[in-house]
């Protein structure tokens, strides 16, 4: 009776183990996502460019948002363009939902030029972009929490043995509890 037992506890001792390395295993891999860029222009037509200095391979997302209001003093633009170049060629531009996703291999200087002719009345516009590199290659590490849950599960599982061996009385001692009586040291 005492080595099924026995072997009930080990049978769910590695089950736990086997289901705290998969949980581990299939967490995904945490990105580091750096700002290159943004900002918000008000005003007339505008021309704006600006460098993007990127230091490591990674997704690069522009997002850029007409922020005017129809029938207001800031109506909505007239147009709105906006691309991301290498020097050379262009890389990605405009689509529908103001957004542009670029997987860059390759570190280096790139430009995002933004364009907007605002409409309304007044021709005034105001125009809001914002530039995010997430890297390929820097995953963020495990905080501390996490390590510390795995050294509390560990802690718990030790203690609940050391009670088993002391209940038992297989630590040198001929003292046997029973199940309404609590070991005090």
């Amino acid at each position: 009776m005492n080595e099924i037992r026995v072997r009930r506890r080990r049978a769910s001792f590695i089950m736990l183990c086997t289901l705290a390395v998969a949980a581990w295993l299939s967490m995904p891999a945490a990105r580091a996502e750096s700002v290159l860029a943004a900002g918000s222009v008000f005003g007339g037509k505008q021309m704006i460019s600006t460098e993007l200095h990127v230091d490591t391979a990674g997704r690069l997302t522009v997002q850029v948002t007409d922020l005017g209001v129809p029938m207001s003093i800031v109506d909505r633009l007239n147009s709105l363009s906006f691309g991301i170049t290498n020097g050379g060629a262009v890389l990605g531009s405009w689509d529908e939902t103001g957004a542009v996703h670029l997987d860059l291999h390759t570190p280096g200087t790139y430009m995002m030029f933004l364009a907007c002719v605002p409409g309304g009345r007044f021709n005034l516009g105001l125009v809001s972009w914002n530039v995010v590199l997430e890297s390929f290659e820097t995953p963020v590490p495990l905080p501390a929490t996490f390590w510390l849950l795995i050294a509390g599960v560990a802690w718990a599982i030790g203690m609940q043995r050391h009670r088993a061996r002391l209940a038992r009385g297989e630590e040198g001692s001929s003292l046997a509890l029973s199940p309404g009586m609590a070991l005090v040291r």
